[in-house]
């Protein structure tokens, strides 16, 4: 289950990815990023991955293998939030400086 729920969450990072990548005007999509990549970083570090499969005696053996080799992800991981960070005060910075030359 935990696979699934850290794929998922993968994919919502790559897609809050895109999205900030085409649609530069909006604020959201950093922050949104941000808060998925962070949460990609957390859950790398142990993926469960359960297995069920039939004995030549028709018992069914289920067991489920802590997967703990992606501890290195979380440091790449971070590194995407914090350049989402980084994109997020950019646009901040970019309307603040529209403002200031409206007036």
């Amino acid at each position: 289950m935990l696979d699934s729920l850290f794929f998922s969450v993968l994919g919502i990072a790559a897609l809050m990815t895109v999205l900030t990548a085409f649609d530069r005007d909006e604020i959201a999509w950093p922050v949104l990023g941000f808060v998925t990549w962070i949460v990609c970083a957390v859950t790398v570090a142990n993926v469960d991955i359960s297995y069920a499969f039939l004995n030549s005696t028709d018992t069914v053996v289920e067991h489920t293998v802590t997967y703990h080799g992606g501890a290195f992800m979380i440091l790449l991981f971070l590194g995407f939030a914090v350049v989402f960070i980084a994109v997020f005060f950019n646009r901040v910075l970019a309307a603040y400086r529209e403002t200031i030359t409206k007036k």
